[in-house]
């Protein structure tokens, strides 16, 4: 394997464990309740601290190995990602002092190791859980533990597994209680979606609710660490901050497709529209910013009235009553202007007073008024169609 290659799959790799964390975190933010607060590579790569004080540390495995039923790999006895994280966390222990502090603090902290690999029947978990269980006492886990440093060759191992035996047997067996497996978080998407659903959201906009918390959440996050700061969320400040995300799906509103991910035309200038405007002398030929604006404005409308047909959020004789409302407003300042006009000099004139005027009216559609640009934009896509025009003559110049 090429250097290149191996630099790419690392890569890969690593990306893919960012965002692991970040969906493990989307997750925790979801399911937060009152008075809690979630954190994001602060005290651990995800963290979790409740009302009473207590806090819950994140560490977050992800692998894209996979076994021969496309699963991911087992997490095995002698995992790396098994023990360097209780090693992180004992140190984390160890620099608490002596042992009472350590106990202290291990009395208001539990340590949680999530990750998309499962885990094998009989291994060195199951005994974990055993000892969390009160099924084992601490003296057999501790000589498992022992065993398996003996048992492996690899240094690295030895040496992790090094770090959790040196802390005292008290605060040791703290640790190993208050240690929790997280094993097969795989979906990760589809725990937030799941969540997302049991606040009451219609499942036919779960998607956008999830789409929507996604952008804004990963947005502020690159802007807090920008500025240098950390990354805490408090349910409070996520409820006050994010409820808009969850309430207009709520409610009913129409929400409106966002422009900036639309795909523009390859030919913007050759659109109806576009010449209809040029040639009055609204916009320039060479004015490609305004025509990939108008553009924009002219599909986020055209996208829009699709989706919310498709979705049922208005029927098809609104969508067509919606548009017909337009023509008429269009039609009664086509009329106004062009009223006794014979003189054909003075029809950029006019057809400038008419697209001025239609620049101000604000639509509705189901009681709800659209926004300028989307109010533009089904003007533009009427006199695409078209529909509309500004010049008198507009038939004999546009219509096919």
């Amino acid at each position: 394997m090429s250097n290149n290659i191996s630099e790419k799959f690392s890569a890969d790799k690593s990306e893919l464990g960012f965002e692991y964390q970040f969906y493990f975190f989307l997750w925790k933010l979801l399911e937060m309740k009152t008075g809690e607060t979630v954190s994001w590579e602060v005290k651990d790569d995800v963290s979790l601290d409740l009302s009473d004080g207590t806090s819950f540390l994140f560490q977050l495995k992800h692998t894209a190995q996979h076994n021969s039923d496309k699963n991911p790999i087992n997490m095995t006895d002698l995992d790396s990602d098994l023990w360097k994280t209780l090693s992180n966390w004992s140190q984390i222990i160890y620099s608490k002092g002596e042992s009472s502090k350590q106990i202290a603090f291990l009395q208001k902290t539990f340590f949680v190791l999530a990750t998309n690999k499962s885990e094998a029947k009989k291994s060195i978990l199951t005994r974990f859980e055993e000892y969390i269980n009160g099924k084992i006492n601490f003296s057999v886990l501790k000589q498992e533990v022992v065993n398996l440093q003996k048992r492996t060759e690899n240094e690295t191992i030895k040496k992790y597994i090094s770090n959790c035996l040196e802390l005292d047997d008290k605060p040791l067996k703290h640790f190993f209680k208050n240690l929790q497996f997280q094993m097969g978080e795989n979906d990760l998407i589809q725990k937030c979606k799941d969540s997302i659903k049991v606040k009451m959201i219609p499942n036919d906009k779960i998607d956008k609710v999830y789409d929507s918390l996604y952008s804004n959440i990963r947005n502020d996050n690159y802007i807090t660490i920008k500025k240098g700061n950390s990354i805490s969320i408090s349910f409070e400040d996520f409820h006050k901050k994010y409820r808009r995300c969850f309430d207009k799906y709520r409610s009913g509103e129409l929400i409106v497709v966002d422009k900036t991910t639309l795909k523009l035309p390859d030919n913007i200038k050759d659109q109806l529209f576009i010449k209809q405007l040029v040639d009055i002398g609204d916009i320039e030929k060479d004015d490609s910013d305004s025509q990939i604006e108008f553009t924009r404005f002219r599909i986020q409308l055209e996208r829009s009235l699709d989706e919310w047909c498709q979705l049922g959020d208005i029927t098809g004789a609104e969508r067509d009553d919606f548009l017909e409302e337009g023509i008429t407003l269009w039609k009664n300042e086509f009329r106004s202007k062009y009223r006794g006009l014979v003189d054909s000099s003075l029809y950029n004139e006019k057809g400038l007073q008419i697209i001025d005027e239609l620049r101000n009216k604000t639509l509705r559609i189901k009681g709800q008024d659209l926004s300028s640009e989307v109010s533009n934009g089904t003007f533009y896509y009427l006199a695409d169609i078209p529909k509309i025009g500004f010049v008198k003559d507009w038939k004999d110049r546009y219509e096919e």
